[in-house]
């Protein structure tokens, strides 16, 4: 869930970082 919320958070801040992270799945 956490993970949930921080790709929701930088979705807010930036669209396109959003989508690079969640593209291969290598978030922080």
């Amino acid at each position: 869930m956490a993970s949930d919320k921080i790709i929701y958070e930088y979705c807010e801040n930036s669209m396109t970082h959003s989508l690079i992270l969640i593209r291969p799945g290598i978030l922080p």
